[in-house]
């Protein structure tokens, strides 16, 4: 019956390129089932307590935001992603390093995630936390939208791409939108 389901959110919510989600030939980043139960598996994979090694490290690039969610806040911005080798719990970190309104002030969210599942193309998070970059101001908490998936694929030893999408509802979006992508070079 969730097989059915998940079936259903991947041809009603299609990845970037379109078309409905194909198991047979896997596509440059997967759309996480929104409905997923934290600690289970999205479509395809296997939970696991084990980050594959050649994600391990720091990663920075340029991430875009859904232009329906930004409100005034800019697209386009530079984050920081750490992925840790731990056991089960918070395993990565993002850091909005260079994300800034129209009048210069400092806006983006920061983000702990915990490990969802390990594919054989990609591993998937679960956003557990976040804080605004500038929560004196407030002008920060526009970019923090609660209950994110994201999927981090190796493209190769030194690249990553990311893409986030919401695990619930959230305003009148529904489960499933993406919230951001993007693609990020190896730091250390």
């Amino acid at each position: 019956m969730l097989a059915l389901f998940v079936a259903v959110l991947a041809w009603l919510f299609p990845p970037e390129g379109g078309g409905p989600i194909s198991t047979a030939t896997p596509s440059p980043i997967v759309t996480v089932a929104p409905d997923t139960p934290t600690g289970s598996a999205p479509t395809g994979g296997v939970p696991s307590a084990d980050v594959p090694e050649s994600y391990v490290g720091v990663w920075q690039g340029e991430i875009e935001m859904n232009s329906i969610l930004v409100m005034g806040l800019p697209v386009k911005g530079i984050d920081r992603l750490t992925i840790r080798e731990t056991p089960p719990g918070q395993v990565a970190d993002t850091k909005a390093v260079h994300w800034t309104d129209s009048t210069g002030r400092k806006v983006g969210c920061s983000r702990t995630w915990k490990l969802s599942a390990v594919n054989n193309d990609h591993i998937a998070l679960e956003s557990v936390g976040f804080t605004p970059e500038n929560p004196t101001e407030n002008s920060g908490l526009e970019a923090c939208i609660p209950g994110l998936y994201m999927n981090v694929r190796a493209v190769d030893h030194d690249t990553i791409e990311i893409s986030a999408t919401l695990s619930k509802p959230y305003s009148a979006l529904p489960e499933g939108v993406q919230v951001f992508s993007g693609t990020m070079r190896r730091q250390s």
